[in-house]
């Protein structure tokens, strides 16, 4: 089930002088961005050999690869295993007796050479959350702790996992460490073949653990957004106030000490805000605050009613047939790797309309109008097989180029360009048109 494939120091240092790219000076943030540059010429080094040779028709599967530093010289690793996915049509779940058992059997070793067991990793974590039961079908898929604990036993499996497990227990300086997609994908996900991913949620506190203490990037975040930044506010009045966010900009504050639009705009006006709604970091344009958080609850009102027609325009990264229609798909977050969002039966109901504006030979300037707002809805619209099967250009979850994408394109190529709805506090009709500053 599970292979591990080493290249010896020799070979390894004439790769790294044949491609003339430096040493990672610090191991790249996992949970988030692109691979190092050297990791990525290494991964293509080897894939044109026979050792890791793929099959783009072969079942999905993630690959893993380390670069580390021995008494003899580097090393390169190389892994892959069984997809770390839930099956379509099993899921499993195991009762809390069963995954003590098993999980106290797994060990893992970090950088200083201290074992822990599965279950000590993991029960802080679990034992925060009270177990729930399963919910009726329904309702969208909801992971209960049962189906955490199976999850959880397949992430110890994982190649990430495995390989920094037996570089800790080799005794060896780990250098950079990454994997990517092989393999084709399963129907209620967007994985591309060869195309490089951060790790999973699902893995994130084993590998957290297996990291403990090394020198690691700092999170691609931090630093890319000044916070003396100006917001353009593009309409105001009593209640409301409107700008234009910036791509790569949060809504509201989250769980790192990064600028964000709510933040930035308190201090830019002197007031105390309160989102109406929200943009996805990654999106760009028309975002609305209210004053006061009775007319928040008045202007989120409208929002949920659907009274809000909202117009996006994006760049998709192919021409498409057709000049109109609606996409409806049954949209779930990614019980393993949240916020990715699976297309699932049992998940909830998602509609956009969308229209052409213009097509080239390579690319499509599409408006979108969402009548629903689901997690990453206009994303997986637009790139799913089900959907227009043509990913917005510059998107990290669900394009061909993963977690390149922002690398390749500069950002995301979504905008909210228009909202039109009547004044829940006036009765007037409220309408702001942003357009965007990309075209085909």
């Amino acid at each position: 089930m599970f292979s591990i494939v080493c290249f010896l120091s020799v070979m390894l240092l004439s790769e790294i002088s044949s491609l003339d790219l430096p040493l990672p000076q610090k191991i790249t943030y996992p949970f988030c961005g692109a691979p190092h540059k050297t990791l990525l010429a290494l991964r293509d080094s080897l894939l044109q050999t026979n050792s890791l040779a793929q099959n783009a028709d072969a079942p999905g599967h993630f690959v893993g690869l380390l670069l580390s530093q021995t008494t003899n010289g580097l090393r390169i690793r190389t892994a892959t295993s069984p997809c770390l996915t839930l099956k379509a049509n099993d899921l499993t779940s195991i009762d809390e007796r069963t995954f003590l058992k098993e999980a106290s059997t797994r060990r893992l070793t970090d950088a200083h050479g201290n074992q822990k067991t599965l279950a000590d990793i993991v029960l802080p974590l679990l034992n925060k959350y009270p177990e729930k039961a399963k919910r009726s079908a329904s309702k969208a898929l909801y992971l209960t702790l049962g189906h955490w604990r199976a999850a959880l036993l397949q992430a110890i499996q994982s190649p990430g996992v495995q390989l920094l497990d037996e570089a800790n227990h080799q005794q060896e300086k780990i250098i950079d460490f990454m994997h990517w997609w092989s393999g084709t994908t399963p129907g209620y996900e967007l994985r591309f073949h060869g195309a490089p991913y951060p790790f999973t949620m699902i893995e994130r506190p084993l590998i957290e653990f297996l990291l403990n203490g090394l020198d690691l990037s700092p999170h691609p975040f931090i630093g890319k957004t000044s916070p003396s930044l100006e917001l353009k506010v593009l309409y105001e009045d009593e209640a409301v106030i409107v700008i234009n966010k910036p791509a790569g900009l949060l809504s509201v504050p989250g769980t790192l000490s990064v600028p964000n639009a709510k933040s930035l705009l308190e201090q830019q006006q002197d007031l105390t805000l309160f989102p109406a709604h929200r943009l996805d970091m990654d999106t760009s344009g028309v975002l609305m605050f209210a004053k006061s958080s009775d007319y928040q609850a008045a202007f989120m009102k409208a929002f949920i009613a659907q009274t809000v027609h909202k117009r996006y325009r994006a760049r998709l990264s192919r021409a498409i047939s057709g000049t109109q229609g609606t996409i409806s798909l049954p949209l779930t977050m990614d019980p393993l790797d949240p916020p990715r969002q699976w297309v699932w039966p049992l998940g909830r109901e998602s509609v956009t309309q969308w229209k052409v504006v213009k097509t080239s030979t390579t690319h499509t300037l599409i408006d979108f109008f969402p009548k629903t707002g689901r997690t990453h809805q206009l994303r997986m619209h637009a790139a799913h097989l089900q959907g227009l099967n043509a990913p917005i250009e510059g998107d990290p979850f669900y394009s061909r180029d993963g977690s390149l994408a922002q690398i390749k394109h500069g950002r995301l190529f979504l905008h909210s360009a228009e909202l039109t709805m009547r004044h829940p506090i006036t009765g007037a009709a409220l309408h702001i048109v942003s357009e965007p500053d990309f075209d085909l």
